[in-house]
């Protein structure tokens, strides 16, 4: 299954007028047009320079939103343990969520101190 198709799968619970980061690989001009008229959310997809819709402007502005995306994955992705054992979804969702607050209360004391 490519990434686009399960994109359309999940959830988005993304305010309106708030801007969604994606990488190369989300790129779909009709899903963008349709996710900006029904739901007014700016689609801020990284794209090739042979793309219809390359703008170097807007392509600064997506990098650095990804930049950021990553930045914050990857630091989350310090704090989590090599294998995370749950035996419920429950119990999962209690364990990212208390390594989300770890890694929120370590900025916030490094930015203290």
């Amino acid at each position: 299954m490519h990434d686009l198709s399960s994109l359309f799968l999940l959830p988005l619970e993304v305010e309106e007028g708030k801007r969604l980061h994606l990488d190369r690989g989300y790129e779909s001009y009709v899903w963008e047009d349709v996710m900006q008229e029904a739901t007014g959310i700016k689609v801020m997809a990284v794209r090739k320079k042979r793309s219809r819709r390359y703008a170097p402007w807007l392509q600064y502005l997506a990098l650095l939103g990804r930049r950021v995306v990553e930045t914050v994955g990857s630091m989350l992705h310090t704090l989590f343990p090599r294998r995370i054992h749950v035996v419920t979804q429950e119990g999962f969702v209690l364990k990212v969520l208390t390594f989300m607050l770890a890694h929120n209360i370590r900025l916030i004391t490094e930015k203290v101190a």
